[in-house]
């Protein structure tokens, strides 16, 4: 009935697929927990072999890093169920009951994607930590808040799909770097009338990078960016950085925008990895990197 399906980079995931299959063996129904590394050479795979010891779970290595989407459509062609639990390796259950509201939520029998959302746990350890500050503020959102943005109020890092909607609409082989891959995917299932569902069954993301680690991900981000705007034109009115820039484009200010940016780099960079980032600055710095890239 079900596969749960994690890609993994670098992580210990042994903890995440215990209390997965802790769950899930409470409910007797046929399942699969396949974790799949994509080339990391990490230290933390050889305590993941001992995945490969727990009934109805395996642990693999991909040989060459495939890419974070590429590496979804290798784990759902492997699965041998008809739903698809997509749970990234940094996410840990909040509930008991994780994947019983998610068995639970199949009585309709007409879903076919369900999005549960993403929290964080309180913690002062990450207080002042970007990463932190934006995942509480734009990705930890109720569902109400979720359900105006459609699809796009959606991430693949805890995503129930049944795996005939995934394999006609896989990720596309043409994006390989990082960043808004979720994006077109879950666009595109919109635009093909595939709604997803949203429920109030939340992963703690774990997980928390440094600001500068994430600045420099957001940067590979906004370059993975014009990729996708290029497979999928439409986008770039329902992204917001996207349709500010084409706006800026439109009115002739992107040279004025690269003037600001070359004048205040520097301390938005200095604010941003301070003990108290501004998302402000954090949307500033993410319009005027992606002018200057345009540019």
């Amino acid at each position: 009935m079900l596969s749960i399906l994690i890609p993994s980079y670098n992580y210990d995931v042994v903890p995440l697929v215990t209390e997965l299959k802790n769950q899930v063996d409470l409910l007797s129904i046929k399942y699969e927990i396949l974790v799949q590394d994509d080339a990391s050479n990490s230290d933390f795979n050889t305590r993941n072999q001992n995945i490969n010891n727990l009934e109805n779970c395996s642990f693999n290595l991909n040989e060459v890093n495939l890419g974070r989407g590429a590496n979804r459509n290798y784990l759902a062609n492997k699965s041998k169920y008809n739903w698809l639990l997509f749970i990234d390796c940094d996410m840990m259950p909040t509930s008991g009951d994780f994947i019983k509201n998610y068995i639970s939520a199949l009585k309709n029998s007409k879903l076919q994607v369900l999005y549960g959302g993403i929290s964080y746990q309180n913690s002062k350890d990450f207080e002042g930590n970007l990463r932190y500050t934006y995942g509480k503020k734009r990705e930890a959102l109720a569902v109400e808040k979720r359900i105006l943005k459609k699809n796009l109020g959606a991430q693949t890092s805890n995503l129930l799909i049944t795996k005939n909607v995934f394999i006609t609409n896989q990720f596309s082989n043409r994006v390989i770097e990082y960043g808004y891959e979720d994006t077109l995917f879950l666009f595109e299932l919109e635009s093909k009338n595939i709604e997803v569902k949203h429920i109030d069954n939340p992963l703690n993301h774990l997980n928390i990078e440094t600001s500068h680690d994430f600045l420099k991900k957001t940067k590979l981000a906004l370059k993975n960016l014009k990729v996708i705007i290029a497979l999928q034109p439409e986008l770039k009115n329902r992204i917001g950085v996207s349709k500010l820039y084409f706006k800026l484009k439109k009115w002739k200010l992107i040279f004025l925008v690269n003037t600001f940016y070359s004048v205040f780099e520097k301390k938005i960079y200095m604010n941003l990895i301070s003990n108290n980032p501004s998302l402000f600055l954090f949307d500033v710095f993410k319009i005027c990197y992606l002018c200057k890239l345009k540019n």
